[in-house]
C-alpha cells in the first residue's frame, strides 16, 4: 500500500477536525508549500489529515524510539559501567606496580650504572684482548728458548755419553799400559842382571889375563932367549886380547849407562805419564760431576718451565674462552640493558598515558549513544519539529555521565573565618609524598619567613577525603601527571573530576592555593 493509498484511505475514516488554532499550527508546521492563486478553505481537509498523519507518526516514533533507547542505552551504560570498573581494576594494578618501582628507587640507578658499565666492559674485554697479543708473543719466545735448552741438553747429553765412552777405553787400556810398564821394568832387570853377570865376567876375565900376564913375566925371566923370540906374537894377540877387552868392557860400560839412563828416563816418563793419565782422569771426573749437576739443574729448570708454561697455557686458554663466553653475554647484556630501560620507562609512561585507548572506548561509547540519539529524534522524515522541540523542552540539562559528587562535596565545605599559618600540600599519590614535602620545604627555605611555617600534609585518593583538607593559610596542590596534557579535568569531557573538584575545594575555603 502506497503512501497517497494510506493517506485517502485515513481520510475516510478520520473526520476532519474543528480546531482552527490546531489548524493553523498544523498549517504552519506542514512541508507542503501551498500556492497562493488556490483557495485554503478548499484544502482544509488536506491539511488537517496531514497533520493528523504527522501526529500519528510522531506518536509511533516517539515510542518506538522510547523503546529503542531503552534498549539502545541500558547496554551503553551496562558497557560504561564495565569499562570503569576495568579502568579501576587497571589502575590499581599498575598503581600497585608503580608503588613497587617506587620502593625499589634504585632500580633505575642501577640499570643507569650497569648501561654505562656494559660499554666499559667492552673496552676492558678489547683492551684485555690487546694485552694478549704481547703474552703470546712472550709464549712463542720461550717456547723457543725451552727448544733451544733441548738442543742444548741433546749436545750435553752426547758429550757426556762421548766422555764416558773414553772413560770406559781408558779404564780398560790402562790395565794393558800397566802390564806393559810391568813387562819393560822386569825386562829391564833381567837386562841389568845380565849386564851385571857380564861385568862380573869381564873382571874375573881380566883377572885371569893379569894372572896370565905374570905368569909370562915370571916365565920370560926363567927361559931363555929362543924362548923369549917365540912367544912374541902370542903377547902381540895378548895385547890385541886386552885392548878388545878393554874396548868391551868401556862399550859394556857406556851401554850399561844408556840403558840405566833410558830405563830412568822410561821410569820418569811412566810415572809423569801416570800422573798426568790420573790427573785428567780426576779432572775428567770433576767436569763430568759437574756436568752432572749442571744437566740435573737445567733438566729440573726446564721441568719447571715446561710445568709453568703448560699452566700458562691452560691459563692463557681458560681466559680466552672466558672473553669467548663474555662477549655474547656481554652483547646479551646490552641489549637486556637496553630493552630493561625501556621497559622501565614504558611502565613510567603507562601511568601517564593508560587510559588513552580506554579513553577512546568510552567516547566510542558517547559517540555510540549520541548517534542513537540523533538516528531516533532527529531523522524522521516529515516534519519533526513538534516532537524535536517536545522532547528538547523534556530532556535533562545536565550532560550524561558528568559526576554528581562535585557539586555535594563542594556544598558541604564551609569557608573558615581564621587559618592556621601553616603550608598545607595536597598530593593524589602516597608514593611522591614526600618529593612535594621536600619541594615545598626547600622552597620556603630559601625565603626569610619560610623557617618557622610549619608544612602538613594530606593525600587526596578519593572524593570523600577533599571534606578533610585541613585550613591551613597556604595550599599547594600538586597535580603529578595527567592524561593529555591537561592539568586539570574539564567538565563532562573527562572521566572523573577528583583533581578540579580539589582546587575549587581549595578555593572555597579560602586560602591562597597554587597548583
Amino acid at each position: 500500500m502506497t503512501r497517497v493509498e494510506r493517506r485517502k484511505r485515513q481520510r475516510n475514516i478520520d473526520p476532519p477536525t474543528k480546531d482552527p488554532k490546531q489548524n493553523q499550527e498544523d498549517e504552519d508546521s506542514s512541508t507542503w508549500s501551498q500556492s497562493p492563486s488556490k483557495d485554503r478553505t478548499r484544502d482544509l481537509p488536506n491539511s488537517i489529515y496531514e497533520d493528523k498523519l504527522r501526529n500519528w507518526e510522531g506518536k509511533i516514533l516517539g515510542s518506538a524510539s522510547g523503546v529503542f533507547t531503552f534498549k539502545v542505552s541500558l547496554p551503553a551504560l551496562i558497557l560504561v559501567i564495565a569499562v570503569g570498573c576495568y579502568i579501576k581494576i587497571v589502575e590499581n594494578h599498575y598503581e600497585h606496580k608503580f608503588t613497587e618501582l617506587m620502593h625499589y628507587g634504585d632500580y633505575l640507578e642501577k640499570l643507569k650504572t650497569l648501561s654505562k658499565k656494559v660499554p666499559s666492559l667492552e673496552d676492558r674485554l678489547s683492551k684485555f684482548q690487546q694485552e694478549l697479543i704481547p703474552i703470546d708473543e712472550r709464549v712463542f719466545d720461550m717456547q723457543r728458548e725451552i727448544r733451544t735448552a733441548n738442543d742444548s741438553l741433546t749436545n750435553v747429553e752426547l758429550r757426556v755419553s762421548s766422555i764416558s765412552d773414553t772413560s770406559s777405553k781408558l779404564e780398560h787400556d790402562l790395565p794393558i799400559q800397566k802390564k806393559r810398564f810391568d813387562e819393560m821394568e822386569y825386562k829391564l832387570n833381567e837386562m841389568g842382571i845380565n849386564i851385571s853377570d857380564q861385568s862380573k865376567n869381564i873382571t874375573s876375565f881380566e883377572d885371569q889375563l893379569n894372572a896370565d900376564k905374570e905368569q909370562i913375566t915370571m916365565a920370560e925371566k926363567n927361559q931363555t932367549s929362543h924362548v923369549r923370540d917365540t912367544p912374541t906374537d902370542f903377547e902381540t894377540k895378548v895385547k890385541l886380547s886386552q885392548d878388545d877387552i878393554f874396548q868391551l868392557k868401556q862399550d859394556m860400560s857406556n851401554t850399561g849407562e844408556i840403558i840405566k839412563n833410558r830405563l830412568t828416563k822410561l821410569a820418569e816418563d811412566l810415572e809423569t805419564s801416570n800422573g798426568k793419565f790420573l790427573k785428567r782422569t780426576s779432572q775428567l771426573d770433576t767436569d763430568i760431576s759437574k756436568t752432572e749437576v749442571k744437566i740435573g739443574s737445567m733438566i729440573v729448570k726446564v721441568d719447571e718451565y715446561s710445568e709453568k708454561l703448560g699452566q700458562f697455557k691452560s691459563n692463557v686458554n681458560s681466559l680466552s674462552a672466558d672473553v669467548n663466553k663474555m662477549k655474547p653475554i656481554v652483547d646479551y647484556a646490552g641489549l637486556k640493558v637496553q630493552e630493561l630501560d625501556i621497559n622501565v620507562r614504558n611502565l613510567q609512561s603507562q601511568n601517564t598515558g593508560l587510559f588513552q585507548p580506554i579513553n577512546v572506548c568510552v567516547a566510542l561509547a558517547f559517540i555510540l549513544i549520541a548517534v542513537s540519539v540523533y538516528l531516533i529524534y532527529f531523522r524522521y522524515e516529515n516534519n519533526g519539529a513538534q516532537f524535536r522541540e517536545h522532547q528538547r523542552t523534556e530532556s535533562h540539562s545536565t550532560p550524561p555521565f558528568m559526576s554528581q559528587r562535585a557539586p555535594r562535596i563542594l556544598d558541604r565545605i564551609q569557608r573558615f573565618p581564621v587559618f592556621d599559618n601553616k603550608v598545607c600540600v595536597l598530593s593524589f599519590y602516597s608514593e611522591t609524598m614526600n618529593l612535594h614535602k621536600q619541594l615545598v620545604k626547600s622552597s620556603l627555605a630559601s625565603s626569610r619567613r619560610g623557617g618557622n611555617i610549619e608544612v602538613i600534609q594530606h593525600l587526596v585518593r578519593r572524593h570523600e577525603d577533599i571534606l578533610s583538607i585541613p585550613p591551613a593559610r597556604y595550599i599547594f596542590v600538586f597535580v603529578d601527571f595527567n592524561e593529555r596534557n591537561v592539568i586539570l579535568e574539564n567538565p563532562g569531557q573527562d572521566f572523573g573530576d577528583k583533581k578540579l573538584v580539589t582546587v575549587q575545594a581549595a578555593q572555597k575555603l579560602g586560602g591562597k592555593s597554587s597548583t
